[in-house]
């Protein structure tokens, strides 16, 4: 045994990681997400965060008139990937009911997600009837600074 190995995060932590990693991109000061899509093999497919369409300006200080405008992490994330490419998808936040059906059409197997936007769990009825695995995972305090 290597006694000089570093304990490597998980599977489910590392894709965590990747989706708070790319949360960090997101200019919406209100609500930042982020989304990380992995091939069953755990490969990484795509990364993306919840931002405006390329070239549209947004008012970020009006957060009632920013929302229609705001394309979710999800999107952003799955546009890049094939439909049944990704296994397992992280976001930073569980995701919407919209966004969900988006995820069952591109053949999503399971969602691992940290926080819960409003405690809106619509989107985990809604999961159980499409057959998508839904599991949380919050990252410790502990991890997310190591890997910052």
């Amino acid at each position: 045994m290597n006694t000089t190995e570093r304990k490597r995060p998980t599977w489910d932590e590392y894709g965590m990681l990747l989706a708070h990693t790319a949360a960090q991109r997101s200019p919406d000061p209100y609500v930042i997400v982020g989304a990380a899509a992995f091939r069953s093999d755990h490969s990484t497919v795509a990364t993306g965060y919840n931002g405006a369409l390329p070239g549209l300006e947004i008012d970020w200080s009006d957060r009632d008139a920013r929302r229609p405008l705001v394309l979710h992490a999800e999107y952003n994330c799955l546009k890049y990937t094939q439909p049944s490419e990704v296994h397992y998808l992280y976001v930073t936040m569980l995701p919407c009911r919209k966004c969900l059906d988006m995820i069952d059409e591109y053949g999503v197997k399971e969602v691992i997600y940290d926080q819960i936007y409003d405690k809106d769990c619509s989107s985990l009825t809604r999961a159980a009837s499409l057959k998508i695995v839904m599991r949380q995972l919050s990252l410790s305090d502990e991890i997310l600074r190591k890997n910052q």
